[in-house]
């Protein structure tokens, strides 16, 4: 019988697995349906990384497209429905309900980007990402 840190790890690594794959397949999606924010980031690529070597963590902050596109791509289709759960320090109120210092919440994903009009919209199309403060850049 394995012991249960080793399942536990297990499930991590799973659940690692799962959203890696989710995130990867809602990227090719938006780029075959959106071929020129895949050739402007491919551009981008290229000019600062080149053709003959792989991107590295170095190179995040000189790709700023790849990086909107990537952020763009989270919030379009999110891997998983739920946040992270999170504790209340303070009291607080959210649409007229109390809610007591020391309550645990969890944001609804889903829910949160379905109130924003163009949640079904790919954002950063025809134009740069950088100007769209609703990204978080």
């Amino acid at each position: 019988m394995r012991n249960f840190p080793s399942q536990i790890d297990d499930m991590v690594h799973t659940a690692a697995e799962d959203t890696t794959v989710s995130i990867i397949s809602t990227f090719f999606l938006a780029m075959v349906l959106h071929p020129e924010v895949f050739q402007k980031a491919q551009t981008e690529m290229d000019n600062v990384v080149g053709t003959n070597k792989l991107p590295t963590f170095e190179d995040r902050d000189s790709l700023p497209y790849l990086e909107c596109v990537f952020k763009e791509v989270c919030r379009w289709n999110p891997a998983v429905p739920l946040g992270l759960p999170h504790r209340l320090m303070v009291d607080d109120v959210y649409r007229g309900y109390h809610i007591p210092k020391g309550t645990t919440i969890m944001d609804e994903l889903i829910k949160m980007d379905n109130s924003w009009p163009t949640s079904s919209t790919f954002l950063i199309l025809g134009q740069s990402c950088l100007d769209q403060p609703q990204l978080g850049l």
